[in-house]
């Protein structure tokens, strides 16, 4: 083996005789007596959920459609040609 698979080894083999600690009796006392509270469940009302889920998805429509209006702009726009263009050049148009 080479130095890094000895040293591998005896890191590894130095948790073989790790013995797990006794717990005193006072703590152990103590330990038993800790009360956990107890967690309050919280019921949302229906009405409450059903408002939610509609400005879910009104959110969601209006993203959807201020993407399609975006995206129709931006098509028409590389359509219509550039007006600068258009009023400096347009008599190359009649030259056709």
């Amino acid at each position: 083996m080479n130095l890094k698979e000895n040293w591998i080894q005896e890191t590894l083999n130095s948790v073989d005789n790790i013995k797990r600690t006794e717990v005193s009796s006072q703590l152990a006392e103590r330990l038993s007596n800790v009360s956990f509270p107890e967690g309050k469940i919280i019921a949302m009302l229906p009405f409450v959920k059903w408002i939610a889920a509609a400005c879910i998805v009104l959110l969601a429509g209006i993203n959807l459609v201020s993407i399609t209006q975006y995206n129709k702009t931006i098509t028409v726009n590389k359509t219509v040609s550039n007006p600068v263009y258009s009023e400096y050049f347009s008599y190359l148009n009649t030259l056709k």
